[in-house]
């Protein structure tokens, strides 16, 4: 009995311990990333500007916009075979958050980014493409600047 209670103890802490130490990533953001880029990938550049903070990095207006995203994205949609997520750099643990929290600190970081490969069709090469956020009030996250950047 007692040394089921001792494994049983054991296995609690180390599943406790892998939890803390895993990276925090807000759904929200990472969804929100997901629809504009699914966006930009349809040509539905309106949509995908409201989703942004409308600065001058982003564009200031919608034609400014335009020309941001016409530099910056490569692929049509019929060329894209599908996306996946490199990372998301919140700079965050579960472990971390707990930690602010239980000494008062603010626990919400207010940059966030997300970072995509996306792969085009066969023999038409893949991009990599990053969205940043910035925290605009509680759960609020908006696009404060994108890239397609290189590995």
């Amino acid at each position: 009995m007692k040394l089921t209670l001792v494994i049983i103890g054991l296995i609690s802490s180390a599943i406790l311990f892998w939890f803390l130490k895993q990276e925090y990533r807000p759904a929200i953001v990472v969804r929100t990333a997901d629809q504009f880029i699914t966006f930009l990938q349809n040509g539905e550049l309106e949509k995908a500007y409201e989703l942004t903070l409308k600065t001058a990095v982003i564009g200031k207006d919608l034609e400014d916009f335009k020309k941001n995203v016409d530099r910056q994205w490569r692929l049509n949609a019929s060329e894209i075979e599908r996306r996946e997520i490199n990372y998301v750099s919140t700079g965050q643990t579960y472990g971390n958050r707990l930690r602010r929290w239980f000494y008062g600190r603010k626990v919400d970081v207010d940059q966030i980014s997300v970072d995509y490969t996306i792969h085009a069709k066969p023999g038409q090469g893949l991009m990599l493409f990053e969205v940043r956020f910035f925290r605009t009030g509680e759960s609020i996250w908006k696009i404060s600047y994108f890239q397609s950047h290189a590995g």
